[in-house]
C-alpha cells in the first residue's frame, strides 16, 4: 500500500447514506469505465475530461462515494512523489544529465536489442526505489534521446 495512489475506503461497503440502489451503482460504475475507455480509444474526447465527468457523476447523483471518502482515499505522499518527479525529469533534461546518461548507455550497449534491454534494466532498477509513474516521467527524455541516436522508433520504446 506504500506506493498505491488510492487506498481502500474504511468501513462497511454496503452501507451508503442515500442515492441509487447498490446494484445500480455497480452497473453505472461499469458503464462509466466503459465510457471512459471507449471515448479515449475512439478519440471522442480526451481521457482526462471524460474521467472527470464520470467521477463527478458517480459522486453527485449516484452517491457511490461521498466527497469525504474520495478525499481520504487519495494517498498524499505518493501523489506528492509523482508530482515532484516532474521537476526531477525537467531538471534531468535542462541540466543535460539525460543526454549524458543516454550517451553512457549507448557506449555500453550496441544494437536495438541490447539498448532496449539496458533501458529496461535502468527502468527496473529505478522502479525498485520509486513508483512506476515516477520512472516514466524521469526517463522519458532519456529514452527519447537514446531512440533518436540509435534510430529506434519511439513507439517501440
Amino acid at each position: 500500500q506504500a506506493f498505491s495512489v488510492m487506498r481502500r475506503v474504511p468501513g462497511p461497503v454496503g452501507q451508503r447514506r442515500k442515492g441509487a440502489p447498490r446494484f445500480l451503482q455497480r452497473v453505472c460504475a461499469v458503464l462509466g469505465l466503459g465510457a471512459v475507455v471507449g471515448c479515449a480509444a475512439l478519440k471522442i474526447a480526451p481521457l482526462s475530461h471524460v474521467a472527470i465527468v464520470v467521477s463527478i457523476l458517480s459522486i453527485w447523483p449516484l452517491h457511490t462515494l461521498t466527497v469525504s471518502e474520495c478525499y481520504h482515499s487519495v494517498n498524499g505522499p505518493v501523489l506528492l512523489t509523482v508530482a515532484a518527479s516532474f521537476g526531477v525529469g525537467s531538471a534531468m533534461t535542462n541540466s543535460g544529465l539525460a543526454h549524458t546518461l543516454a550517451d553512457g548507455l549507448l557506449l555500453l550497449a550496441h544494437g536495438k536489442i541490447p539498448v532496449l534491454a539496458a533501458l529496461m534494466g535502468v527502468s527496473l532498477m529505478l522502479g525498485v526505489v520509486v513508483s512506476n509513474n515516477t520512472v516514466v516521467i524521469m526517463l522519458s527524455n532519456l529514452v527519447r534521446h537514446v531512440a533518436e541516436k540509435e534510430g529506434i522508433s519511439i513507439k517501440v520504446c
